[in-house]
């Protein structure tokens, strides 16, 4: 049996981890409300370049024609985290990732990987990767980290790769997630559909300023940037939800291991002082007892 010393000191050492515990997990809660946000406000801006292809599409009813996609060619983005404690959360896209007949079809992939522990994931199955980027540790650092991505999406675009697919996380309630896929381009006719049918807000319609191919690149640029940030935002809102879980059950545990020693520490007490009180009446007995005659 544990001393009361050595019971005092676990005590202690299991309480300042539900301290930790408990600061990870308000931590999450506050990550997840910005990043919420932040996939929010960009749905938003999202719907701003949709309405600018929109008046361009008025313009130029026919996309220009673009190089036949070769299944065999894919740029693939994987989205992780960089910080453990969050489930099955890079295990999950991962998997998803491999399993997805447009990757498990390809014979030329080309993949970057956000996150630490998604790219190692990767290492471990024996799937290439181009570079492993920093998850962003803010909302403001995702506009770095895009600035980063891109290049690496422009050069596959110069080099024939004309398949572009995100991998990440999408929420499905406040303790759930699902994996999921965006494809970035080509665009899809359904998107393009959607686009040109859109209503116009104003009554004025738009005029355009510029020469309309320029136009239509630097909107797809946008585009890009918007999907890529809002998918971003939520794959670290996912990844900080599964982190609030994860801590949720470590406080359960914590909070049982709490009992366990409490109750151990209190029955060695009371073993200490029924055993003290012994020798006590033992002793006065003792000293009161009659000397023989």
């Amino acid at each position: 049996m544990l001393s009361l010393e050595e019971l005092r000191r676990r005590i202690s050492s299991v309480s300042d981890m539900q301290s930790v515990v408990s600061l990870m997990k308000t931590m999450a809660a506050v990550s997840v409300r910005q990043y919420d946000a932040a996939a929010d406000a960009m749905a938003e801006y999202d719907n701003v370049v949709s309405l600018g292809l929109h008046a361009l599409l008025r313009e130029h009813p026919v996309v220009p024609p673009r190089r036949a996609v070769s299944a065999s060619s894919i740029g693939v983005v994987i989205l992780g985290s960089d910080q453990g404690l969050c489930g099955q959360f890079n295990d999950d896209t991962v998997k998803y990732a491999a399993a997805d007949s447009v990757v498990s079809e390809s014979t030329d992939i080309r993949s970057v990987v956000i996150g630490a522990r998604a790219a190692s994931r990767l290492a471990e199955n024996s799937r290439p990767m181009e570079r492993r980027l920093r998850v962003p540790a803010t909302v403001a650092e995702i506009t770095t980290l895009l600035q980063d991505l891109m290049p690496h999406i422009l050069a596959w675009q110069d080099d024939g790769v004309e398949r572009i697919v995100v991998y990440f996380n999408r929420r499905e309630s406040v303790a759930s997630y699902v994996p999921s896929k965006l494809q970035l381009l080509p665009l899809t006719d359904e998107y393009l559909e959607r686009c040109r049918s859109m209503k116009w807000e104003s009554r004025s319609l738009p005029m355009l300023g510029a020469e309309w191919q320029p136009l239509f690149a630097a909107t797809i640029r946008q585009y890009l940037f918007s999907g890529l940030f809002r998918v971003c935002a939520e794959s670290r809102a996912c990844e900080n939800a599964s982190r609030i879980t994860a801590m949720q059950a470590a406080e359960k545990n914590i909070d049982r291991r709490l009992t366990e020693l409490r109750s151990s520490f209190n029955t060695s007490r009371q073993t200490v002082i029924t055993e003290e009180l012994l020798d006590v009446v033992t002793g006065f007995e003792a000293l009161t007892q009659s000397p023989p005659s």
